[in-house]
């Protein structure tokens, strides 16, 4: 892979890390977070995880429109000079 960021030693996962942090900033659900990472186990368990069907469709697009605006915004950001 070129890497003409200049950083080196990340993995995908490293990302999905990133991702899901930044969601939380900008105040998305972490259980609508976990649907979007697809964790099987996350911040809905227990009995709660077992009857808990509903995919939150929605509410996944509605965060990843909201976190792609976020970086859209920043990847627009002109540099000082």
């Amino acid at each position: 892979m070129i890497n003409l960021s200049g950083v080196s030693d990340w993995t995908l996962h490293d990302l999905r890390r990133t991702v899901v942090s930044g969601m939380a900033r900008l105040g998305i659900a972490p259980h609508v977070a976990d649907k979007i990472l697809n964790h099987q186990s996350g911040t809905i368990s227990g009995v709660a995880a077992v009857y808990q069907r509903h995919a939150f469709m929605i509410e996944r697009k509605e965060a990843l429109q909201h976190w792609s605006s976020h970086i859209t915004t920043l990847t627009l950001r002109k540099s000082p000079v």
